[in-house]
């Protein structure tokens, strides 16, 4: 396996436990928002029942409305809370830092693993070449044999019935590089025709 970037690891995990405590004050914040909204529906009601039933609830409405002040004054504390603690940065890496790590792991990284990569490459271009330059003079060899032969055979004839090498496409596909060996491998998988 290949060398990772840890520093991305530690960052996200910062970046986790920020956003944790950010779910918290949220949780706190809607948990008192809710509470505010039952007091409302629930001075409400009691106006209505003070109302429709003619009723004094003036001590009743007196102490809702109370908790309801509290209420609100907690909500308040609580988006303040969520506000401020959202511009706070717990994380000990910030983006530029981040970059400029992963500017020197790519560097690391392209001398360690990549480049010797290219080297296999590279041998392995130069091993197809050399044999593919072989095998194209071979069949130029027997070519030039088989067109002596067709002119004493037939000297006046255009058409050569004999011929040696790849036999159909897909003995083709299966030992040449092909244009769609090729696309298949900018895509960064194995081509099918290595598959057969």
């Amino acid at each position: 396996m290949t060398k990772q970037f840890e520093l991305l690891n530690t960052y996200n995990k910062e970046t986790a436990k920020t956003l944790d405590v950010m779910r918290q004050y949220a949780e706190q914040e809607k948990e008192a928002q809710e509470l505010v909204n039952t007091l409302i529906m629930f001075y409400e009601d009691t106006v209505k029942r003070h109302v429709i039933e003619d009723k004094d609830l003036t001590i009743e409405l007196q102490k809702i409305n109370n908790e309801l002040d509290a209420a609100e004054e907690d909500l308040k504390n609580k988006q303040r809370m969520k506000q401020v603690a959202g511009k706070v940065d717990k994380r000990t890496i910030s983006k530029q830092q981040l970059e400029s790590e992963f500017r020197k792991f790519q560097a690391q990284y392209q001398q360690e693993h990549v480049d010797e990569d290219i080297k296999e490459v590279r041998k392995a271009k130069e091993a197809y070449v050399k044999a593919l330059l072989k095998y194209k003079g071979t069949i130029n060899d027997f070519d030039m044999q088989a067109r002596a032969v067709q002119n004493v055979l037939s000297p006046n004839s255009p058409f050569m019935p004999f011929s040696v090498g790849f036999k159909s496409q897909p003995q083709v596909e299966r030992y040449a590089i092909t244009s769609h060996d090729l696309k298949e491998l900018e895509r960064g998988i194995m081509p099918q025709s290595l598959k057969k």
